[in-house]
Formats: C-alpha cells, sequence, structure tokens
C-alpha cells in the first residue's frame, strides 16, 4: 500500500514537471508570435492573401469585412462576396476601441481575386447553406421571433431592432442570440439526448462531424471555435476511453487557439467565453448542491468570471442578471431542437413549415417578453478597473486554495 502511495506520488510530480516545461515552452512560442502580430499591425505597408469568410456588408457608399483580423473598407462596386481568396495591399490605421481592445483598418486597399481553391469553395458551400437556412426561417415566422430563432439556432443578428437588441442587452441574455459557445453546447446535448438509442460509440461518431459542420456555418468568431475544440477533444476522449477533464480541455482548446492566433487573447469574445467556460468547470458542481437548481448553477458559475471581464472592459455590470438567464434559459434547447427540425422543414415545403410554426409563436414571444421585462427591472451599476482586476485574481483563488489546503491536510494525515 506504501509502495503504491510512493509510486503514484513520483507519477503526480513527474506530470507536474512535464507540464510545466510545456507550458514554459508554450509561453515562449505564443510570445513571440505576439510580439511579431503586434510588430506587423504596425508597418506600413502590408500583403494579406486570404480567405473571405463572412459576406461583406454595406456600410453607408462603402463595404467592409474580415481578413486575418483586419477590418477591411472598401468600395461598393468591389465585386466581392464570401468565399473568394483575395490579395490585397494596403495600409493598416490601428486604434484601442474600448479600453483595451485594438482594432486594425485597412482604408481602400489594392485588392485582386485569386483563383480559388479546396478551402474557398469549402466556405462558399457552408455560406451558401447558412443563407438557405436562415431564408427557410424568415420566410415561415415573423420577423422579430424569426430574428431570435435564427439567433439562437444560426448565430444571425443581422435583423434585430434596437430595442430587442438593447433589451437582450440589459437582461444580460445577448449571449443566446449570437455566435457563442452555448449553441455548440446545446447541440451537443441534443444529439446525445436523441441519439441514446444508436448506442454512445455510434453517437459520438456521428457528432464529431455534425458539430464541426455547424461550427462552419454558424461562423469563425472565437466563442464557436473554442467551443467546438473543446466539445470535439472531449467526445474523443470519451470515443477512447478516456477521461473527459474538462479544465485539461479547455486549457488545450484556448492554447491552440492562441497558438494559431496570439491577439485573440485580447478578443473579448475569447476573454467572456473562456471566462464562463471556466466558471462553469469551477464552480458548477458546488453551486449544484447548493442551490439545487441548475440553471441558476450554471448561470452563476459561469457569471463568476464573466461579470469581471465585462465591468473590466465596461465599468459597468449587471449583478442580478443571473435572475433573467435561470427563468428563460430552459426554453433555449427545445428551441435549438424546433428551429433545426423546423429549418429542414422550410427547405421541403414553406407550406407545411408555415403551419408548424405557429407552434414557436409562444415560446419565442415568452422569451421576447421575458428579456424586455427583465431589461426594465434589473440595475446596473459601475464599478472600477481596480476592483474587477482584483476580482478576477480572487475569484479562482477561492476556488483553488481549499484544494490546495485539503492537499495539504490529506498529505500530513497519510
Amino acid at each position: 500500500m506504501i509502495k503504491t502511495k510512493a509510486i503514484s506520488r513520483r507519477k503526480k510530480k513527474y506530470n507536474f514537471v512535464l507540464i510545466f516545461f510545456l507550458l514554459i515552452i508554450f509561453g515562449v512560442i505564443w510570445f513571440y508570435r505576439f510580439q511579431v502580430a503586434n510588430d506587423r499591425s504596425s508597418q506600413e505597408t502590408i500583403e494579406i492573401r486570404g480567405i473571405i469568410w463572412d459576406e461583406p456588408s454595406k456600410f453607408y457608399s462603402s463595404r467592409q469585412f474580415w481578413l486575418k483580423g483586419y477590418l477591411i473598407e472598401t468600395t461598393i462596386g468591389q465585386d466581392l462576396k464570401a468565399g473568394d481568396l483575395v490579395l490585397l495591399v494596403g495600409r493598416p490605421e490601428c486604434q484601442l476601441i474600448g479600453k483595451y481592445q485594438k482594432r486594425c483598418l485597412i482604408n481602400y486597399p489594392d485588392i485582386s481575386v485569386v483563383k480559388g481553391f479546396f478551402w474557398s469553395n469549402i466556405v462558399k458551400v457552408v455560406i451558401g447553406l447558412r443563407k438557405n437556412f436562415i431564408a427557410s426561417l424568415e420566410r415561415v415566422l415573423p420577423s422579430e421571433p424569426a430574428s431570435l430563432l435564427t439567433g439562437i439556432v444560426w448565430g444571425n443578428q443581422g435583423q434585430f431592432s434596437k430595442r430587442f437588441y438593447d433589451d437582450m442587452k440589459s437582461s444580460g441574455l445577448l449571449h443566446v442570440v449570437v455566435a457563442s459557445g452555448a449553441n455548440v453546447l446545446s447541440l451537443v446535448a441534443l444529439l446525445e439526448k436523441t441519439g441514446r438509442f444508436l448506442g454512445r460509440r455510434l453517437v459520438i461518431i456521428l457528432s464529431l462531424p455534425l458539430i464541426t459542420g455547424y461550427g462552419f456555418i454558424v461562423g469563425n468568431d472565437p466563442p464557436i471555435v473554442r467551443a467546438v475544440l473543446m466539445s470535439g477533444l472531449i467526445l474523443l476522449a470519451q470515443l477512447f476511453g478516456r477521461p473527459a477533464k474538462g479544465l485539461r480541455n479547455l486549457f488545450l482548446a484556448g492554447g491552440v487557439m492562441t497558438l494559431f492566433d496570439p491577439l485573440i487573447i485580447l478578443d473579448i469574445g475569447f476573454q467572456l467565453s473562456f471566462g464562463a467556460s471556466l466558471g462553469i468547470l469551477l464552480f458548477g458542481r458546488s453551486f449544484k448542491k447548493i442551490f439545487h437548481w441548475s440553471d441558476l448553477a450554471t448561470t452563476l458559475a459561469a457569471q463568476t468570471l464573466t461579470t469581471p471581464i465585462l465591468a473590466f472592459h465596461f465599468g459597468q455590470l449587471s449583478p442580478f442578471s443571473f435572475i433573467s438567464n435561470a427563468l428563460l434559459l430552459w426554453l433555449i434547447e427545445p428551441l435549438m431542437l424546433w428551429g433545426l427540425g423546423l429549418t429542414a422543414l422550410g427547405l421541403i415545403s414553406w407550406s407545411l413549415a408555415g403551419i408548424v410554426g405557429l407552434l414557436f409563436w409562444l415560446p419565442l414571444q415568452v422569451f421576447t417578453w421575458g428579456s424586455h421585462f427583465w431589461a426594465q427591472i434589473l440595475p446596473n451599476i459601475t464599478i472600477s478597473d481596480r476592483l474587477a482586476s482584483a476580482s478576477l485574481i480572487v475569484i479562482p483563488l477561492a476556488w483553488l486554495l481549499p484544494k490546495l489546503i485539503k492537499g495539504k491536510f490529506n498529505e500530513q494525515t497519510v
């Protein structure tokens, strides 16, 4: 027994040393790539070759799109569309947006469309599918419910009215109608529930390509990429009978993303997505034991880290938004399932989908009424940068310190 414990102790020390050296290597590589990315964004003239992942949007007398982290502004007459492989030469102008996030804009660069290859054709197919899926719902539902459902299912927020957008933001519910990790997690939960009769192994094998394809269709925003990577790692671990350790997979997914794009660590969407997942993994189980209400416990756990991040960036927070989330989030999973089914039905028959779509009006309207009600009730308070920064350090320590004390106590009692 003593020999087994000694071997286990040596193994833990070996794993700790290995992880420590891997973190050092990762840190050196990331710091080098971060410096290169920062230097590149400050050059006078740069050349970029890449695929346009989203349809260019009209902005007054110009069109805008994102390309490899740069916001490109060009003329209306420039014939560009999602999936085009382009080569452009221009001068970036970088400035801070908010307090700490930097955005680089390239105004009217020289752009030429290059002959596409495999990935550009894949992007064109994906964008075409997404347009058809969104149109399928918009044809059979009124504008406001259609905007809400296409936001929940396909991450589309282009048709939101200003009042609805402000209500969702004030009530703390905006995350469910934009491209976020919640979309992917809802799909994973639905696949697990609807595919149980097929067997666990087959469900996982089918889920991996479905989740990846869904991520491509919804968009390549950091929260979506993070959720797809993390869900894929967990499913692969389950497929091969390995323990699916959430914290390890979260940091592995975040590490892969920051290695490919070092500046993504400054993106508020990435920070919120990572912080929400970390909060759930650290505190979710404890809160469920305390409150015995899954939606409330999950919301509170996620907000332990997202709240100080929002306060750090915007200087304001809504401390009671967990109430609106706990009372309305239960609608998201059934709406996700119904929305996917209605999308498929709308592609087959508009008239039949229109009849079935009447069943969606009430739950969608309940969500809309609820967001408006809580937007009027819930207060926003101002918080200093110093307090927000301190809470980002103190909150993880509140989880780590008891474990360290418990581990030390157990070691002394052996």
